[in-house]
């Protein structure tokens, strides 16, 4: 069997590409079963893709999460005018969040008619 024309390959890789989950890929055997594979290599095999999921994200729990993203581009000015926006945005949510779309304040039943 082909795997170039197979459309039924399914893989699921951790952030750092060192955990993934694969089903008909060239990097398993072409049979039925779902393949966790960690640094390539496999290290289980599932019959169910419920299993397989279940195991996978046991297995992806251990892996430390991403390095936040640093942005060394951003100069301090930026990052000032960035907090302006935010607190600005922020204010006008809070504003809005009690208004009925057309400027006036939502009141109850019996409250100021």
């Amino acid at each position: 069997m082909s795997k170039q024309g197979n459309t039924g390959y399914f893989r699921r890789q951790s952030w750092d590409g060192q955990l993934s989950l694969e089903h008909l890929t060239e990097r398993v055997p072409e049979d039925s079963r779902y393949y966790i594979l960690v640094s390539g290599q496999v290290v289980a095999a599932h019959g169910t893709l419920q299993a397989a999921i279940a195991d996978y994200q046991r297995r992806l729990a251990d892996i430390p999460p991403p390095p936040p993203e640093q942005n060394s581009e951003m100069i301090p000015q930026d990052l000032v005018r960035q907090e302006r926006e935010q607190k600005h945005l922020d204010k006008w949510v809070e504003f809005w969040a009690d208004k009925d779309g057309r400027g006036r304040r939502v009141r109850g039943p019996g409250k100021y008619r």
